[in-house]
């Protein structure tokens, strides 16, 4: 949202159509719609792109868990089914456990960092974007806050067996 406030000069537009009753993917592609235009004049649109691109990630992730039933086994550890994903499927429900997806403390420590990771590369644009916009109107540009993160694979969204 900073960045299609940055690029608008106001809050309210972007907070209504960002925020007013959409769910969180249609967020993200209007985002994207109110973005790229401004971004790609500051030759930042590849940057954003990549970046809503792993923002999708990170909602995907969220989701898998919104709606889970979590579990543990001595044997397996811990592990949860996406309740979503069960109910889309057409057979008889019989066993909540069906098709449990398994985690352990490594991969949910490095889904958290991933998603600090984008929300560090969402600041580093939001920062490009206004140096660029100053430098536009013959403003003088402050240092940088924010630098552009290296670049982070995205974590699995589970693990297959424990």
């Amino acid at each position: 949202m900073a960045c299609v406030v940055a690029s608008q000069y106001q809050v309210n537009g972007p907070i209504k159509a960002l925020f007013g009753g959409t769910n969180a993917e249609k967020r993200v592609k209007e985002a994207k719609k109110l973005l790229l235009r401004d971004y790609a004049k500051a030759s930042l649109e590849g940057d954003m792109e990549e970046a809503i691109s792993d923002l999708n990630w990170c909602r995907k992730l969220r989701n898998q868990y919104a709606h889970c039933q979590w579990a543990w086994t001595r044997r397996d550890g811990l592990m949860f089914v996406n309740l979503e994903q069960l109910a889309d499927q057409p057979a008889l429900i019989t066993n909540i456990t069906e098709n449990p997806r398994y985690l352990d403390l490594a991969l949910l420590k490095n889904q958290l960092e991933f998603c600090a990771y984008v929300r560090r590369r969402f600041m580093y644009l939001d920062e490009t974007y206004k140096a660029w916009d100053r430098a536009q109107q013959g403003i003088k540009q402050p240092t940088l806050a924010a630098v552009k993160p290296p670049k982070t694979s995205r974590p699995r969204l589970h693990n297959l067996r424990p």
